[in-house]
C-alpha cells in the first residue's frame, strides 16, 4: 500500500513540474514573441526571403519543422530570432533538439549539413537561408 501511494505521490509530483515546465516556457514564449502579429507562410516568406531568392517552400517548410520540434505555436517567428539569445530558452528542456532539427531539415529537403554549418546556424534566416543554398547547389551541379 505504501508503494502504490508513493508511486501515486511520485506521478503527481512529476506532473506538476512538467506544468509548472510548460507554464514557463509559454511565458518565455509570450515575452519573445510580444509585440509581433502571427503571420502566415506566405506573409513569413515575403516579409523576410522573397526579395533573396528563397523558394516559398523552403521558408515554410523550415518554419513547419521547427514548430514541430519545439512543440510550439511559432506564427509569430522572425528571420532574425537567434536559438543563442532570445530563443535560447526553447533548448533547455531538450539539449538533443538542435540536432533533431538538422536531422528533419536533411530528411525534408534530401540535404546533408555537415556538423561545422549546423553549429554557425544561429537564426532563422541561417536555417532558411542555409537550405536555400544547399538546394541552389544541388540544382546547379
Amino acid at each position: 500500500m505504501k508503494l502504490l501511494l508513493g508511486i501515486a505521490v511520485a506521478g503527481v509530483l512529476l506532473a506538476l513540474l512538467a506544468w509548472a515546465g510548460s507554464k514557463r516556457r509559454r511565458k518565455l514564449i509570450a515575452a519573445a514573441f510580444a509585440g509581433r502579429e502571427s503571420l502566415t507562410d506566405e506573409q513569413f516568406f515575403e516579409a523576410h526571403f522573397r526579395s533573396r531568392g528563397v523558394r516559398e517552400n523552403v521558408s515554410s517548410e523550415v518554419r513547419r519543422i521547427l514548430a514541430e520540434q519545439f512543440g510550439e505555436d511559432l506564427s509569430r517567428l522572425a528571420a532574425g530570432d537567434d536559438f543563442t539569445k532570445n530563443l535560447k530558452f526553447l533548448f533547455d528542456s531538450d539539449s538533443l533538439v538542435d540536432v533533431e532539427i538538422i536531422l528533419a531539415l536533411e530528411e525534408a529537403f534530401d540535404i546533408k549539413i555537415a556538423d561545422e554549418e549546423a553549429q554557425a546556424m544561429h537564426t532563422v534566416e541561417d536555417l532558411v537561408l542555409g537550405v536555400h543554398n544547399k538546394l541552389r547547389l544541388r540544382n546547379d551541379a
